[in-house]
């Protein structure tokens, strides 16, 4: 097994190799791979979605740097409210994330074809 040092260089002489044959510089080789999506995310949780499940979806999103809006079931929305609780307790900026109750029809629709946000809907083991 190589060591992390090896492995780097020979990282790095593939990425050289690959900008140089198409023309390109190492730093515009590397913003070839950037891609930034500022959209806010709409996360649709069910009611039966493990509060440990629905910490790491919003950790993730919160880590991208993107604003969050949380809609949980209807039959979810206590243990939504104590996460919402929990974040805001933790320092979140309050514009980073919100909470949004409705029915799941109805609110989860308008969120799902809304243009400007970008939807992750977790399905229920039921479904």
């Amino acid at each position: 097994m190589q060591d992390s040092g090896a492995l780097e260089a020979t990282l790095e002489r593939a990425q050289r190799a690959e900008c140089g044959a198409a023309g390109r510089s190492l730093a515009e080789g590397a913003l070839q791979h950037l891609v930034t999506d500022r959209r806010p995310v709409a996360l649709l949780f069910p009611a039966d979605l493990m509060p440990r499940a629905q910490l790491l979806l919003v950790e993730s999103v919160l880590r991208s740097g993107r604003p969050l809006i949380i809609k949980p079931a209807p039959g979810g929305a206590v243990a939504a409210t104590v996460l919402f609780d929990a974040l805001h307790a933790l320092g979140v900026s309050p514009g980073a994330v919100a909470l949004l109750q409705g029915d799941g029809p109805g609110t989860g629709g308008l969120l799902q074809r809304h243009p400007d946000l970008e939807t992750l809907r977790i399905l229920s083991r039921d479904k």
